[in-house]
């Protein structure tokens, strides 16, 4: 920061360390909300306190919170009021500050980063509040420091409404999922009423009340050819050569990017076997991690040929029977999910077999109404992907905004 006065934050910003409350009050029901380090990401509560305590520990919305162990996050509080635990802290200007407390929001976080990096710690790493009062940096005059503040906090608000555009869609396209899998489309492009309101419409089936026009096939008589399972070691150095997906990479629904990075040189026989068509679906077939990666039955697609690892397996669908499209949405469901999980094999690990797949029923509409359906995905798919767009170039904006604004490289009228 080029211009502005020089200023030592423990002069205009006061920090109120969180209060070490007894554990013996911590439940889940009774009690005043109790903000523990590990809920400051995602403003979480998930304890409450049942004591006395003195309100000044009471936390409102939007107070800034900093966690003083691990990453060192930096937050503005968006719950409801709750207590501040020990090892949070809660800064906020003192009186006649010539530091405004929504610009220090944004001009700690960069701080707190580099403080991070520069703290040794075997296990966890703690901050310190003298890490913090001691800083010194140039201040432009209180207006400017408002007025920047406002432009990032607006950025800010931006990513949350997206974020939770982005949820709010991701919940309709589930239940949109579940209606057209039960109900299905009429050729005028409606939903058919519920099996409730209409139960002629219906038939018993294996999958429960279907559409009385569709059919069911078992998953493997939907396939072009038997299921493929994955190449167990690549002959060839891994870097180079053709795409590898390993089971990792898999992650309810999609391909994890960072598997993308990774490449192995395959003989043209492997390629030949254990190649992947666009259009082709995985599914992992075995517990690789617990963290929502790699889980048995979760399924992927791909924009581009590869090659796959073992305990992975490959489903090529055939598009006389069902589209891709919609085996794939079919196979993301919870029914599909739980049938797979209850039938594949249980031993050290949880394997999914051929008798799994065997036994998976799929409902099959017919041609017309499949793309009746496919329609209402695409366009699902397509707003989604705009609001995925749209979050990725605000967070991509953001860090070079934050550090024009706060370096005056970029200057602000008031």
């Amino acid at each position: 920061m080029s211009e502005g006065a020089l200023l030592k934050v423990g002069d205009h910003i006061e920090f109120l360390s969180g209060y070490p409350y007894n554990s013996e009050g911590f439940n889940t029901e009774n009690g005043v909300p109790l903000i523990r380090i590990r809920d400051l990401e995602n403003s979480k509560l998930e304890t409450k306190y049942s004591g006395e305590f003195d309100e000044k520990w009471l936390i409102q919305e939007s107070d800034i919170l900093i966690g003083m162990d691990g990453d060192f996050h930096i937050v503005r509080w968006k719950k409801e009021p709750a207590l501040l635990n020990q090892r949070i802290l809660k800064a906020f200007e003192k009186n006649s500050s010539l530091i405004d407390e929504g610009y220090f929001y944004f001009w700690c976080k960069p701080k707190l980063e580099k403080i991070h990096q520069q703290t040794a710690a075997t296990t966890v790493k703690h901050l310190s509040v003298k890490d913090l009062l001691k800083l010194t940096d140039r201040f432009p005059p209180l207006p400017s420091q408002k007025r920047i503040a406002k432009i990032l906090s607006t950025i800010d608000e931006s990513i949350e409404h997206t974020e939770a555009l982005i949820k709010k869609t991701n919940k309709i396209k589930v239940g949109l999922m579940q209606d057209l899998f039960t109900r299905g489309v009429t050729p005028d492009g409606q939903l058919r009423p519920p099996h409730t309101e209409a139960p002629h419409l219906y038939k018993k089936s294996p999958l429960g009340w279907i559409p009385e026009e569709w059919g069911i096939r078992s998953l493997l008589h939907c396939l072009q050819c038997r299921p493929v399972n994955g190449i167990y070691k690549p002959a060839g150095e891994i870097g180079s050569g053709a795409l590898l997906i390993g089971q990792t990479a898999i992650s309810d629904s999609r391909i994890v990017d960072e598997a993308l990075a990774r490449r192995a040189k395959v003989s043209p026989s492997e390629l030949s076997h254990y190649g992947l068509a666009v259009g082709d679906i995985l599914m992992s077939r075995v517990y690789a991690t617990l963290e929502g990666v790699g889980r048995p039955g979760y399924v992927a697609q791909l924009n581009e040929p590869a090659v796959f690892e073992s305990n992975m397996v490959r489903l090529r669908n055939d598009q006389n029977v069902i589209s891709s499209l919609l085996l794939f949405q079919w196979l993301k469901g919870a029914q599909a999910r739980a049938h797979i999980l209850r039938t594949a094999n249980i031993g050290n690990q949880c394997s999914v077999n051929q008798q799994a797949l065997r036994t998976l029923y799929v409902p099959i509409p017919s041609q017309a109404e499949q793309k009746e359906m496919m329609e209402r995905i695409r366009s699902m798919q397509k707003y989604g992907l705009l609001e995925q767009k749209y979050l990725n170039k605000l967070k991509h904006e953001m860090p070079g905004l934050l550090h024009d604004l706060l370096s005056n490289e970029v200057h602000v009228t008031v």
